[in-house]
C-alpha cells in the first residue's frame, strides 16, 4: 500500500501503473541526500522448481542494464528481491507518453515522427551494443519531454537474447498491436530487428493515426501480424513522405532478414 517501505529503502508515493507484468510506483529513495525521487516497479516472484536461480539469473541481468547509459534510455538504478517481488529502481522521467499524445493529437507531424524514429534508434543501437533486446517498444513505453528528448521506457522484460528474462516463460507480455512475429512465435534467439519492427510499428501508428494491425481479440490480432501486410501508409495519410512510406514498410517486414539494423535507420532518420 501506499506509505509502505520497498527494501527498507523505496517509500511508495503514488500508483504511476499497473500491467501484466508488474505494478510502478512514484517512491522516494530514501538512502539518497535529498530523498530522490524514482519510479519503482514490484513484479510478483513466481515460486517453483527452478524459480530461485532463474530469478538469481534474473538480478544479474539487471545490474547489466544499470550499465546503460544513454540520453534515449531511462536509466535503471538498483534491482533486486523484496519478499515475494523483484524490485526495479528506475529514473522517473517527466513529460508524457506518445501513448497519451496520441490519445489526445491522433497523429503527429512528419518531421516530430522521424526526430522520434531517430532518437529511438539511436537506443536501440546502444542496446545492441550492448547484446540486449527490449521486446516492448511501443507509445506507451516512449516518453516525450517537453524540450523533444525521447526516453525509453521499461525495461521488465529486456533480455540478454537466448536467454530467460524478467517475464515468466510461458506467459506473453507485450503489447499486441506492435510485437515483432518472432516474440510472437517465442523464438529464443531474438535480436534487436524485433524492436525495429515494433519501432516500425510505433511510427506507423504516429504518422498515420492508427496502428497497422488490428483485429476483435488479442489473438486475432496477434495473427494479423503473420496474415497480413499494413496499408502502405500514404494511403492513410497521403501528404507522408514516399521515402517515410517505404522506410516503415522495410521496419515491418515480417521476415526480419528484410529490416534495417538501427545503425541504418539513425541515416535514415537524419
Amino acid at each position: 500500500p501506499l506509505g509502505s517501505y520497498v527494501a527498507s529503502r523505496y517509500r511508495l508515493v503514488a500508483l504511476l501503473g499497473q500491467g501484466g507484468s508488474g505494478t510502478v510506483y512514484h517512491a522516494l529513495d530514501l538512502e539518497a541526500d535529498p530523498p530522490l525521487p524514482v519510479a519503482l516497479k514490484l513484479y510478483h516472484l513466481p515460486h517453483g522448481e527452478g524459480q530461485s536461480q532463474r530469478w538469481r539469473r534474473v538480478e544479474r541481468e539487471a545490474h547489466e542494464l544499470a550499465k546503460i547509459q544513454h540520453p534515449a534510455v531511462i536509466r535503471l538504478l538498483a534491482a533486486g528481491p523484496w519478499l515475494d517481488f523483484f524490485f526495479v529502481a528506475m529514473e522517473l522521467a517527466e513529460g508524457e507518453t506518445l501513448k497519451s499524445r496520441l490519445t489526445r493529437e491522433a497523429r503527429l507531424p512528419e518531421p516530430a515522427v522521424k526526430a522520434l524514429g531517430r532518437q529511438v534508434a539511436g537506443a536501440l543501437e546502444h542496446l545492441w551494443q550492448h547484446h540486449l533486446v527490449h521486446r516492448d517498444v511501443s507509445p506507451g513505453n516512449l516518453m516525450l519531454g517537453l524540450d523533444g528528448t525521447v526516453k525509453l521506457l521499461d525495461f521488465g522484460i529486456a533480455k540478454e537474447p537466448g536467454v530467460s528474462s524478467l517475464t515468466v516463460q510461458s506467459q506473453f507480455f507485450g503489447n499486441p498491436y506492435y510485437v515483432s512475429p518472432e516474440y510472437i512465435l517465442g523464438e529464443d534467439h531474438l535480436d534487436i530487428r524485433g524492436d525495429v519492427y515494433s519501432l516500425g510499428a510505433t511510427l506507423y501508428h504516429a504518422a498515420s493515426g492508427q496502428p497497422p494491425f488490428s483485429g476483435s481479440s488479442d489473438l486475432e490480432l496477434l495473427d494479423s501480424h503473420f496474415r497480413f501486410h499494413p496499408r502502405p501508409v500514404r494511403q492513410i495519410r497521403a501528404e507522408l513522405s514516399p521515402e517515410l512510406e517505404a522506410l516503415l514498410a522495410r521496419m515491418l517486414s515480417r521476415e526480419r532478414a528484410g529490416r534495417p539494423w538501427p545503425a541504418e535507420l539513425l541515416t535514415a532518420f537524419a
